[in-house]
């Protein structure tokens, strides 16, 4: 799916806005913007604040709205250069298909859309691992069709990041997500070749590959999974 062509888009950043700020990898993702000199300005956009960055406000605006109406934050878009979204359902088993999507796609293509109406140059998202519009598996079905509307929104850049496991630091949703971070290590280490894509990532590095990316020069519409995060940590 990734593009030919490099991207000519320049990284002169107006500013970052971050959608899901208050998730695990949200919230590392507010973190590597605010450890980044390059980033003037930082804005979020949550139904609550972090309390963690509000001694932060020299650089990072914190803007309590509603996440599922574009009409309400759409305004507050206005003078940045690049979105980050990593909203949704943390568990979605947990939760009915209607809600899944309203959160996870509805939610996330309005906020892309409504980037790209404001004049926003450069959308990130986290995705998911096989996401792909014709996958038998409804999730990844899902997830796949809405990497192609956001794509079709025409951004000057456009990238596709897509985990498998989220290694968080601590169990955030029980008995599953508790096995899996323990078990997670050690499957890893026979995930080889072109299974290297389901490794486990952890949310703090996959932040910091998220902006990092970001201040890189890239590829137009680029789709970035395992092997793509450690090349960015690497670097």
């Amino acid at each position: 799916m990734d593009t030919a062509h490099k991207t000519r888009l320049p990284f002169s950043p107006a500013g970052a806005v971050v959608l899901g700020a208050t998730g695990a990898v949200g919230g590392n993702i507010v973190r590597a913007l605010m450890e980044s000199s390059a980033w003037p300005r930082i804005a979020t956009l949550g139904r609550r604040s972090l309390p963690a960055w509000e001694s932060h406000a020299n650089r990072l605006t914190q803007h309590i709205t509603d996440v599922l109406d574009p009409k309400a934050y759409g305004p507050l878009l206005a003078g940045h250069s690049h979105a980050f979204c990593a909203f949704g359902i943390g568990e979605p088993s947990k939760v009915n298909p209607e809600r899944f999507q309203r959160v996870d796609i509805d939610a996330v293509r309005a906020f892309a859309e409504a980037c790209r109406a404001m004049g926003i140059r450069h959308f990130t998202h986290m995705t998911s691992v096989g996401a792909d519009p014709t996958s038998r598996i409804r999730y990844l079905r899902l997830k796949g069709g809405l990497e192609k509307d956001i794509e079709a929104m025409g951004f000057e850049r456009t990238s596709h990041f897509r985990p498998s496991m989220l290694m968080t630091p601590v169990n955030r949703y029980g008995i599953t997500q508790g096995f899996m971070l323990r078990a997670m290590p050690v499957f890893d280490n026979f995930l080889l070749g072109g299974w290297r894509k389901y490794r486990g990532i952890d949310v703090a590095d996959l932040g910091k590959a998220m902006v990092r990316n970001a201040e890189r020069p890239g590829k137009a519409i680029e789709g970035l999974a395992w092997d793509g995060f450690r090349k960015l940590l690497e670097s």
